[in-house]
């Protein structure tokens, strides 16, 4: 029988003065099997709550992070 494994992160991150950076709520949730004894898949889907968020720098230059999605393959010999 597959076992799975559901991991769930929420953080808040309150906003930043200098720079100016607003606060926000990201959510991961990852969600994995094992196949056999040495393989592991895994689904983790990331920043789920908003299209992108800042998480520091100048408003003009700074990166911000949007949602994304990996699924991984774990092969233990």
């Amino acid at each position: 029988a597959a076992r799975w494994v559901l991991d769930t992160i929420v953080r808040g991150v309150a906003a930043l003065p200098k720079p100016a950076v607003p606060s926000y709520v990201a959510v991961d949730v990852r969600v994995a099997t094992h196949v056999g004894r040495s393989v592991e898949l895994s689904l983790t889907g990331r920043n789920l709550l908003d299209d992108v968020h800042a998480e520091f720098g100048d408003p003009l230059t700074r990166s911000e992070f949007g949602r994304s999605l990996f699924f991984e393959v774990v092969a233990r010999l």
